[in-house]
């Protein structure tokens, strides 16, 4: 990494819902064993500056934070690992919530990034163009990363939040895109 770089802090937040289960196109086993993988050469890389930050939220119906900010590889990864499917309903609102309040004491200094990775289902919790505000007023992007091709509500709801929040979206159509998305991301 050059120095022209700024220092980042990033949080992951992975769709463990039930829909995260299935197989889809190149993402063998599921979704989620692919969004794991991903992560963790992110994180890797992300974590190859020694200042950089990660850290890592779940989500179904609920969101919820894992680690805190840190730079602990080994701990990241082991947690990352640890990763299971949840249950019903996916509350991508919550997990940006979740993730910006993470990112809510990094100094002005530091890119702020929150790096959603879901299938684009949207159906619980609160409204995911609500929470882009949120994490827009806290000086945070949010990057939606899509395994696959989202359906069409899950398409309006991405699509709402991008016009309300500082967000960019990434559709993944095969594990090559996926890859090469979230290292756009942390690089």
């Amino acid at each position: 990494m050059g120095d022209k770089r700024s220092l980042q802090d990033v949080v992951f937040a992975i769709d463990v819902s039930i829909s995260m289960k299935k197989q889809v196109a190149d993402f063998i086993p599921s979704k989620l064993d692919a969004a794991k993988e991903a992560t963790a050469i992110a994180i890797d890389r992300l974590l190859s500056a020694p200042l950089n930050r990660a850290g890592l939220v779940v989500f179904y119906e609920h969101a919820l934070p894992l680690t805190p900010l840190t730079n602990d590889k080994k701990m990241l990864l082991r947690t990352l690992g640890s990763i299971d499917y949840g249950l019903q309903g996916s509350a991508p609102g919550e997990a940006v919530v979740a993730s910006t309040k993470m990112l809510r004491k990094s100094p002005d200094s530091r890119s702020k990034k929150i790096v959603l990775l879901t299938d684009g289902d949207s159906n619980a919790g609160v409204r995911l163009d609500a929470a882009t505000i949120y994490a827009k007023n806290m000086k945070a992007t949010v990057y939606f990363i899509t395994i696959g091709r989202p359906n069409q509500r899950g398409v309006e709801v991405i699509k709402a939040a991008m016009e309300r929040g500082r967000c960019l979206w990434l559709e993944s159509n095969s594990k090559r895109d996926l890859l090469s998305n979230i290292i756009k991301v942390v690089e």
